[in-house]
């Protein structure tokens, strides 16, 4: 009996980052199908395992294509043909792990990677071949872990690695069995000490990538600071020291910690110690600011936003406020919705409050949050304190809204106020050139514009804002006009940024994933009502396969050809005549076209598309009855043109819903 052939590498780095480690095990699984294209081998399973100082492969059943001839290391040629495979394996695996990662050359060597290799192993299953790439000359001595394992670990054969490593080097290679046993751990925790333990996915494998042995540490820190805003405890605990927050039965959080770490269990106490004593020092600080920022209330901060520049040449944060007032009272009107005037006011004046307080400016990630917890410990209402946190949201294309629809119209216009002040101080200082918009076009997010635009579009659809972009933006220009006529900013670049949010609804359509014909089919109609080109859309990527919307778009084909062919002929709509409609055909032709133009003006006010669509196609009919029966290129001019003008309306009604041309063949 064959036996199977087993090959390992490893090579050993100097510490990854954690995010290294877990984009490196996501991009393994995804090239974990792809196989090496070998002249010479061939092989049945890859094994791979990646951790904070290695990375490792076990290759299964190594042999010869040819089945003739068997592998074995002693002989000259078959330890040649595996060199070349190892440096082929390693070259083809590497580079595609690596692909999206920013590498660096390290030493004399040529080749770039993430962080230099200290040693590397290549076994063929008892036997190590002796190799020297990467300018490293491979052994059979790995490392364990340097703080609780044997410094150095001999490994004999291929399928003693893991187990070796395990027992004497206390290393456990695969990142599952690490996160895994964290798990359970934490499950064991819960029951034995009722305590409960929240976490992200995100997190626990972070936290699995940093270690290679898992230790766990229950530690505490003083009861004293549990009065901080919870955000910012859970930012100090997990965020900047790795640890998982531990809470009660009530899901209150409580003082004590969780620390994951490798360590010899001489030194827990020092360990508990060393965490407990960063950790205090950290919220010691937190509530000193806390301390001296709460000398005055929220509300007398406003006033100092007048020395925070929102934009050269385009004022202060406090001009920022000024605008959002009147922006936000505009869009309520707009969308014709009651609203409170004070709770909007004083929303808006405190909303950027928080920007200037000691403790925002140690913690800008918590924007919102200080303002809102500052905003209830001096008794405004719970709606205005919500605002204050929420008017940032969403922060990303998928984050939540805001929960109150005064932070939804808050939200949008202060997004909105952002890009276009950033897009008018910009063109004006590119415009000479088109630099700016060549920068907009060509780089990733110049200043986060695009990623503000889309989500501005999101608010708008999501929450089914029936608002005019046009009008919204013009209205946005005007207020940075009247407030800043005297500064030297011309104010005229309204097109330029018109166009870019037009460009963007496009993107944002396209990343939706409806096609491109079906968003052009509206989007050259120039139609300004973003949510009116949402709902066309949606109903005609539903119907865009059935046999109704290939009879419409035939019609309009049809039509469209005749039109095309007679176009020396005037076609307005002042040379038609109704006294020249001589056949029964035509007389209904021109009666539905006349109640097809009301149903479309009844449309942009309710904004129903399948009733719209469903009476479009009772024309079917009508036309091919009109196309059978009544002869267009008639011999008398002024029948001929009547007749022209009548199939010209028509067209003219289609292009009011939908331009069908984009979809023709």
């Amino acid at each position: 009996m064959i036996k199977n052939n087993f090959l390992l590498i490893e090579i050993i780095v100097e510490e990854l980052p954690s995010i290294y480690v877990c984009k490196l095990q996501n991009n393994f699984s995804k090239i974990k199908k792809k196989k090496l294209n070998s002249s010479l081998f061939i092989y049945s399973n890859i094994e791979f395992y990646v951790s904070l100082r290695r990375i490792s492969f076990i290759i299964s059943n190594v042999k010869y294509k040819n089945e003739l001839y068997l592998l074995n290391i002693d002989e000259e040629k078959s330890f040649t043909d595996i060199c070349t495979f190892v440096k082929n394996f390693l070259l083809f695996f590497l580079t595609k792990l690596v692909k999206d990662f920013v590498l660096f050359k390290w030493g004399d060597f040529n080749f770039k990677f993430l962080r230099p290799m200290k040693n590397i192993i290549i076994l063929f299953n008892d036997k190590l071949i002796d190799l020297n790439i990467f300018n490293l000359i491979s052994t059979d001595i790995s490392y364990g872990n340097k703080f609780i394992g044997c410094p150095r670990v001999i490994i004999n054969h291929v399928q003693n690695y893991v187990s070796y490593l395990y027992d004497y080097g206390k290393i456990i290679l695969s990142f599952n069995d690490r996160k895994n046993k964290i798990i359970r751990f934490l499950k064991v925790l819960s029951l034995r000490k009722k305590y409960i333990f929240r976490y992200s996915d995100l997190f626990l494998n972070m936290i699995s990538s940093m270690v290679e042995y898992p230790v766990f540490i229950i530690s505490k820190f003083s009861s004293k600071f549990l009065f901080i805003p919870r955000k910012l405890l859970l930012y100090v605990i997990e965020d900047l020291y790795k640890c998982f927050p531990i809470f009660d039965n009530k899901c209150n959080l409580t003082n004590y910690f969780l620390i994951v770490s490798e360590v010899n269990e001489h030194v827990f106490l020092d360990v508990k110690f060393n965490y407990r004593r960063n950790i205090e020092y950290k919220l010691f600080n937190i509530n000193n600011l806390y301390l001296n920022d709460r000398k005055i209330s929220l509300f007398s901060y406003l006033l100092k936003l007048k020395n925070i520049v929102f934009y050269d040449n385009l004022g202060t944060l406090y001009d920022k406020v000024r605008r959002l007032k009147i922006l936000s009272m505009k869009v309520f009107k707009l969308l014709n919705k009651e609203y409170d005037f004070n709770i909007l006011n004083r929303s808006i004046s405190l909303i950027k409050c928080d920007l200037v307080t000691s403790l925002c400016k140690e913690y800008m990630n918590f924007k919102g949050i200080i303002g809102m917890y500052y905003a209830l410990l001096d008794k405004e209402l719970l709606d205005i304190s919500l605002i204050i946190k929420e008017h940032y949201y969403p922060r990303n294309f998928n984050d939540i809204m805001p929960s109150s629809f005064y932070g939804k119209v808050i939200s949008l216009c202060d997004k909105l106020d952002t890009v276009v002040g950033l897009l008018l101080g910009n063109f004006y200082l590119y415009d000479k050139n088109h630099i700016f918009e060549y920068k907009l076009k060509n780089s990733n997010d110049l200043y986060g514009i695009k990623k503000l635009s889309s989500i501005i579009l999101k608010i708008i659809l999501f929450n089914k804002f029936d608002l005019n972009l046009f009008f919204l933006v013009k209205f946005s220009v005007f207020l940075f006009k009247i407030m800043f006529k005297k500064n030297k900013y011309k104010f005229d670049y309204f097109n330029y940024i018109f166009n870019f949010f037009y460009k963007r609804l496009f993107n944002y359509f396209i990343r939706l994933g409806y096609e491109k014909n079906i968003v052009n089919s509206f989007m050259n109609l120039n139609i300004f009502n973003i949510l009116d080109i949402n709902n066309r859309i949606i109903f005609i990527n539903k119907i865009k396969n059935s046999n109704k919307f290939f009879s419409l778009l035939n019609i309009s084909k049809r039509i469209k050809n005749i039109l095309y062919k007679k176009s020396k002929f005037i076609l307005l709509k002042d040379n038609f005549n109704i006294l020249y409609l001589k056949k029964k055909e035509e007389i209904i032709l021109y009666n539905y076209l006349f109640i097809l133009n009301k149903k479309i003006k009844q449309y942009y006010l309710d904004l129903n598309c399948g009733e719209l669509i469903n009476f479009m196609l009772l024309s079917l009919n009508k036309v091919e009855n009109f196309f059978d029966n009544v002869k267009i290129n008639s011999n008398n001019d002024l029948l001929r043109n009547n007749r022209l003008c009548l199939l010209s309306y028509l067209d003219k009604l289609f292009l009011k819903f939908i331009d069908f041309s984009v979809f023709y063949k």
